[in-house]
């Protein structure tokens, strides 16, 4: 059953499959009119005023509650006693349309002419919204109905495991901790946007959903789009898009209170608010909610808050919007480290699930018991001491803090019916960051956590003064860092729309960005001591005498301190072709990068008129140069930097759409970019530009079927993708023996690990009968890498190193060749049930199958006997239930109870793995993993008023 609404958008909310439900429905609500006697029939057509398209699944209105859908035709027929009304007729993208007739004794023909909504279509223009049987690519809708229902508490990617060709995982289960992968391609390579926005990191490409928590309260829909993708800008989306369309003044009025609690003390409280269009063309949506909870994994607990505001005037031709929307959280972690360094083997969790994995967890028992069988739930990053007043004091290894305030403010002008103007300016400020430990303990408890309690008692006696830095104070040799990510971030996004026809709209706009992300680590907890000893800076005096200059305390810069700096300028151009059954899209599109490194602790740089010569000037060693010597306090003297370096990247994709009758269609779309590198692949840490430093080259083609009907809707892809140049996820490094035998740390870049993605995917919606939908997905992939290739190690001085023993100058090669891609499932099966036995009430069981699923690796043990494909982690299948109710009171006044249960079955899985964990190698026993999480259930109570 449905609810009836004159907005299209709560009617798409309810039901994914709106033309058949509401004809259906509306079918049964009148069937007393029909059998009546004195009754008359009032039918026409619905169409766009402007394509003269019929408009399939129209909700014509006679009166609340009574009504039909328009047919294939955009036909419909109403049947009504004498009298008058006023009919109302509304469609997803379209103007509401109002007509008052009087009925007699004589049948009624009336004809609509819907126009497009103004402001829909605005926010479609910048955040280029796919359509069905239009645009020629793969995507799939998820809207806001769906993430009440079956989101819970999880974060937001995660309900996108009902879509084809997504694996979501999360990961090691701290809240936002979430990852995702689109075709095989992590999230650093899916383009994420809010309203049109791109908000992936400017420096790696990541996303932090902890950033986002709370804006599926204002989400209007989340569209995912596979493959190359509709956005005209030049973006990274090599796997996909996923476009998130908040809410509008184009939405009706109404607000909604929600309670949710669960498991583990979860416990989420939110308000949300939608003004609608207001007297004067004013109106506003504001969002608020606040989160605490323990977390499903040991010491993963939240802490946090979310807020959205968008305050929007439509003035004649013009629309303007204010926005800000942020989270402020802190929540502990589970981390995976740098390469998957932190994961832990399988029989650390449980014994018998390592067994059937073929490893003698038996002997790694009687190695290290106190770390063997800990259960699902553990996680070893923390540790606890009793202070000196008896109190149990708990320390996290890993927590992450951060909030990400996001300024917009929109202006959108209709010139006139054929040109529009958008200009969407935003800021972003990051401030935040997360704890890792230094020379932490190394001891466990028998409970398997970490001992910290010697670590304090040490650093709290007599044992830890220093005379030569504090008389009184006590060093704290082990405590707590965090690393510190602080962002500024600006960006203009401007769009001119040309329509000279019905036929032809054309696109071209610029994208500019600038962010300066400055990134170093402090003291975050002492452990007992007073302050921490660094003397990493060399820009301070060292040595006998200056100790004081090498004291930290806390919220002092600690080991290093650089800026990333990137500006880019973007411009693209679009045009869109449709005539009759046939769509057609061609993109263009160019950036200019420019990336700079500037590096705080680094010795300075000598900047002389005509020349620059880097990092050579530190307290402790002047520069000569042609008879001068030059100091730290020189003029001459300037923070090091790389200087800008410049990079170059364009993208040229395409496509068609053919609609063969009212039921098919076909589509092919086909691409290739140059994407540049990314800024983490483009410096080292030493200041350095990395060597032989490459674009990324991607080109792709995908081919689509779709069948749409009354009741059932049918869609088919098959893609092709070549990566080349795919850089690494993190900056790998070698530790190597130094002249003064010691260490030193190298960094080094890997370019040409070539890939090809290639697979098919399929989903189905099949509305059995009124009360009962059917939706499965399918997708199954081959997604492996094609290179071997050599990189390069470079010294401090930028230089190949020479001195690495068995290295020639640097070199090593790697050979991935048929190596399949890991981090996510390359086989996909999923289906789900919705079942609404009376009105208001809902039950939605969904399983899903994941398979083919192959552990990460470091590329670089791809050598000798270890050349060989990477583990395959176990098949797994979840269930997952949702369930619910809604009762109104009145119209716009109800109530509403729903309740989710993921993983209901509690299936022990593998979400998370990466090789060469615990020693070199490839198969079970070899990898660090994650867990996934066990039976888990959210309750909300919603009251919308």
């Amino acid at each position: 059953h449905l609810a009836i609404s004159e907005k299209p958008s709560d009617i798409v909310f309810l039901c994914p499959m709106k033309s058949f439900c509401l004809f259906l429905f509306f079918a049964l609500l009148n069937l007393n009119l029909v059998l009546a006697q004195d009754k008359v029939e009032i039918r026409g057509m619905v169409k766009d005023a402007e394509t003269n398209e019929p408009l399939l699944g129209a909700v014509v209105l006679l009166k609340d509650g009574v009504g039909v859908a328009a047919d294939l035709d955009g036909n419909y027929v109403l049947i009504a006693s004498a009298g008058s009304y006023e009919i109302r007729v509304s469609y997803l993208g379209y103007e509401l349309q109002k007509a008052k007739v009087k009925v007699g004794e004589k049948p009624l023909t009336l004809n609509f002419s819907m126009r497009p909504n103004k402001i829909l279509n605005e926010v479609e223009i910048v955040a280029d919204v796919a359509k069905a049987r239009e645009t020629p690519v793969a995507f799939s809708n998820i809207d806001a109905l769906k993430l009440q229902q079956e989101l819970g508490t999880r974060d937001l990617p995660m309900v996108l495991n009902s879509t084809p060709g997504v694996y979501a995982t999360e990961s090691g289960g701290g809240a936002g901790d979430s990852r995702i992968n689109v075709r095989g391609f992590d999230q650093r390579n899916v383009a994420v946007m809010v309203d049109g926005v791109p908000f992936n990191d400017m420096e790696n490409g990541a996303v932090y959903w902890s950033n986002w928590e709370g804006l599926n309260n204002v989400t209007r829909t989340m569209q995912v789009q596979r493959g190359l993708g509709a956005s005209k800008l030049a973006i990274a989306s090599v796997g996909g898009t996923i476009n998130i369309i908040t809410k509008g003044i184009d939405q009706k009025a109404g607000g909604t209170f929600l309670q949710e609690f669960g498991n583990n003390n979860a416990l989420r409280t939110s308000i949300s608010y939608n003004s609608g269009l207001l007297e004067r063309g004013w109106g506003y949506t504001f969002s608020f909610s606040r989160r605490t909870g323990n977390g499903w994994v040991d010491q993963t607990w939240i802490d946090g808050y979310s807020y959205f505001f968008k305050l929007q005037k439509r003035y004649k031709s013009h629309l303007f919007t204010l926005g800000v929307n942020g989270a402020a959280q802190s929540h502990g972690q589970r981390s995976a480290g740098t390469n998957g360094s932190n994961m832990l083997g399988i029989a650390s969790y449980s014994r018998e699930y390592a067994i059937r994995q073929g490893i003698n967890a038996d002997s790694l028992y009687a190695a290290n018991p106190l770390i063997i069988d800990r259960g699902l739930r553990y996680n070893n990053q923390w540790g606890y001491y009793l202070d000196e007043n008896g109190n149990k004091v708990v320390v996290n290894e890993r927590v992450n803090y951060y909030t990400k305030p996001v300024f917009n403010f929109a202006h959108f002008y209709t010139v006139n019916s054929k040109l529009n103007i958008s200009n969407v300016a935003y800021l972003s400020i990051g401030r935040g960051g997360g704890a890792v430990p230094v020379s932490g303990a190394t001891l466990i408890q028998p409970d398997g956590q970490t001992n910290y309690q010697d670590i304090y008692d040490t650093q709290r006696s007599d044992k830890a003064i220093k005379t030569n830095y504090s008389l009184t104070e006590r060093l704290s040799s082990s405590h707590m860092r965090a690393s510190v990510n602080n962002h500024f971030w600006y960006g203009l996004l401007s769009t001119l729309t040309y329509k000279p026809n019905n036929n032809l709209t054309m696109m071209g706009g610029v994208d500019f960005r600038s962010y300066d992300g400055d990134h170093y680590q402090t003291p975050y907890s002492m452990l007992g001591g007073d302050y921490v000893v660094d003397q990493n800076d060399n820009t301070r005096p060292s040595g006998l005498g200056n100790e004081g200059f090498a004291v930290k305390r806390l919220g002092d810069k600690v080991n290093y301190y650089y800026r990333g700096q990137v500006r880019w300028t973007g411009i693209f151009s679009q045009a869109e072709y449709r005539k009759g059954r046939f769509t057609f899209f061609v993109n263009l599109t160019g950036s200019l990068n420019y990336f700079q490194r500037v590096d705080f602790f680094q010795r300075k740089d000598m900047v002389l008129p005509d020349t620059t010569i880097r990092k050579v000037i530190s307290y402790a060693a002047p520069f000569t140069y042609n008879g001068n010597t030059y100091t730290i306090n020189s003029a001459e003297a300037q923070t090091a930097s790389t200087g800008w370096k410049q990079y170059l990247g364009y993208t040229l994709k395409g496509g068609s759409n053919f609609n063969i009758d009212e039921h098919n269609n076909v589509f092919v779309n086909v691409g290739y970019l140059v994407l540049p590198p990314r800024f983490v692949n483009t410096f080292d840490r030493n200041n350095n530009l990395f060597g032989d430093v490459k674009p990324q080259y991607v080109s792709a083609i995908e081919l689509g079927y779709g069948f749409r009907d009354r009741n059932f809707a049918l869609n088919y892809n098959a893609y092709y993708t070549i990566w080349q140049n795919r850089p690494p996820d993190f900056t790998p490094s070698k530790v190597v023996p130094d002249e003064n035998g010691s260490t030193r740390t190298l960094y080094y870049n890997i370019n040409g690990m070539d890939a090809v993605h290639m697979g098919n995917e399929l989903d189905f919606n099949y509305k059995v009968r009124n009360d009962l939908t059917l939706e499965g997905i399918a997708a199954w992939g081959d997604w492996r890498y094609t290179s071997s290739k050599q990189y390069t190690i470079l010294d401090a001085d930028g230089q190949p190193a020479d001195s690495i023993p068995g290295v020639p100058y640097g070199f090593q090669s790697f050979d991935a060749k048929g190596i399949h891609v890991g981090n996510a499932a390359q086989i996909q099966l999923g289906g789900s049930i919705k079942y609404e036995p009376i009105k208001g009430l809902y039950i939605r069981p969904r399983y899903t199958y994941f398979a083919k699923n192959y552990a990460n690796f470091d590329p670089t043990t791809l050598v000798g006997s270890f050349k060989r494909d990477s583990w395959q982690m176990p098949p797994y299948g979840l269930v997952d239930v949702s369930a619910g109710y809604t009762h109104k009171f009145k119209k716009s006044i109800g109530i509403g109870l729903n309740v989710s249960v993921i993983n209901v079955m509690n299936t022990q899985f593998i979400s998370d793995a990466q090789n060469n964990i615990n020693g070199a190698g490839f198969g079970a026993i070899n990898a660090g993993v994650f867990m996934g999480q066990g039976r888990r259930y959210t309750v909300g109570i919603k009251v919308f008023f």
